[in-house]
């Protein structure tokens, strides 16, 4: 794993100033010039050979503030001061001081290779310390984009953004009027604000696919090192570590249809939903967190009602090989709960109903049932009974019977399988239908 500073040089004659962190246990860094030369203090001084300290300058900047005496006076004479290449120097750590020129940014074209020539400097697993105190014009923007680029693409971690805001003590001339013991400037870390970003586009995912990957993961950068300042202690952060894991173990149950697991699992969920709901920590979360509270609130906990909602939920998040083996389950479900009053769970029942089915529709004589059958006449006799006054529940069962096997033989059961856009099709008008079977048995 390779450690990488990124900065970019302006071309101001800055002034000597103090840089402290209000937010982290770093020390005063005094009288400096350049904030690069404090963050590389606090970050960078038990790094390796193996890691980078990259600063990016145009010609202007390189030639004004990466080299020595690159500014003049009013007669045009050079003033003597040190570039940031001589101040990192004289630090004498390990890591790798690099230099890259960047173009000025004036045009579209030179914004695209400025963010070629920020992505060439990530390698694959790194872990990024950004400043953009002296980031000019789009290039905040820009660096953002191409660290979320990078994210995906090459699987870096972001450990620190950070800018240096002057201009909460001053402009320049101001500056320049206080005496240096006054000229503290705030170092701002903007991390939170790339881990609401990848927050947001991990909701995302989960509401658009049911996938909650991206929100553990999300949850685990973000919470880890919070978890580790309190202690453990802070109920909230807890709160929204126990959410993830519940979110995640919602979205295996629902991609592997663990159709008994949906009541216990669900309601797991919307209890630790409810706990953060109103949560303080990570504030820009909560609109995120109150859509996801409608997105989950018809489950519950009646098991057939669960069952139907699940199926709902893999027909809105493209689960449709789910939402037809829910759906059909949920079926199986509901007629020995009516019919047999038993328990749904109970796998003898579940067989004899799918039996049953196939007799009733099939209008099949006693002496060819199948042995099972034969074994528990007087149940499947009830349940014919039962299905006498619910002929559309059977039909809907043998249909969804069909285009189950259809998926689940990747269309190689039927000579004429069905077209893959019809099935979310099906699935929706199916799912409505057995709604309105249900709330007539309520």
């Amino acid at each position: 794993m390779r450690r990488v500073f990124l900065s970019f040089l302006g071309t101001t004659d800055y002034e000597p100033v103090n840089y402290q962190y209000p937010t982290k246990q770093f020390s005063l860094v005094e009288n400096i010039r350049f904030v690069q030369e404090a963050l590389v203090g606090w970050y960078c001084s038990e790094w390796s050979e193996q890691d980078k300290i990259i600063i990016l300058t145009t010609g202007e900047s390189c030639s004004k503030n990466w080299q020595d005496d690159g500014h003049r006076d009013r007669n045009g004479n050079p003033l003597l001061q040190e570039g940031l290449r001589t101040r990192l120097k004289k630090l004498a750590y390990s890591a790798d001081i690099m230099n890259r020129h960047i173009p000025s940014g004036r045009s579209e074209k030179e914004i695209w290779e400025i963010f070629e020539i920020i992505r060439e400097q990530i390698q694959e697993g790194d872990e990024l310390y950004i400043d953009i105190t002296h980031a000019f014009r789009s290039l905040p923007l820009l660096a953002m984009v191409t660290l979320n680029y990078a994210k995906v693409l090459q699987s870096v971690t972001v450990r620190a953004i950070d800018y240096g805001a002057l201009e909460a003590v001053g402009d320049i001339q101001n500056i320049k009027n206080m005496p240096l013991e006054k000229r503290n400037i705030p170092v701002f870390g903007l991390l939170p604000f790339d881990q609401l970003l990848e927050w947001t586009q991990a909701f995302d995912r989960f509401l658009g696919s049911g996938d909650a990957k991206p929100v553990a993961t999300a949850a685990s950068r973000a919470i880890r090192p919070i978890l580790k300042e309190c202690r453990g202690q802070n109920a909230e952060v807890k709160g929204l570590e126990r959410l993830a894991k519940n979110l995640a173990c919602f979205s295996a149950t629902m991609t592997t249809c663990r159709g008994r697991n949906i009541v216990e699992v669900t309601s797991e969920l919307k209890k630790s939903l409810d706990s953060v709901l109103h949560q303080q920590t990570i504030k820009p979360l909560s609109p995120m967190l109150h859509r996801l509270n409608d997105s989950i609130s018809r489950f519950s906990g009646d098991e057939i009602n669960d069952g139907i909602t699940a199926a709902r939920w893999c027909t809105s998040h493209n689960l449709v090989q789910q939402g037809f083996t829910i759906l059909e389950e949920t079926a199986t479900s509901f007629i020995v709960a009516k019919a047999l009053s038993e328990d749904i769970n109970d796998l003898t029942a579940r067989k004899l109903v799918n039996q049953a089915v196939a007799i009733f529709l099939k209008n099949t004589s006693q002496d060819d049932w199948k042995d099972e059958a034969k074994e528990h006449p007087d149940k499947i006799n009830r349940i014919l009974e039962w299905l006498g006054s619910q002929k559309e529940l059977a039909d809907m069962l043998r249909e969804l019977s069909n285009y189950r096997n259809d998926l689940n033989h990747a269309g190689h059961s039927r000579e004429n399988p069905m077209q893959a856009e019809k099935f979310p099709i099906k699935l929706d008008e199916m799912v409505a239908f057995f709604e309105g079977i249900t709330t007539g048995h309520e």
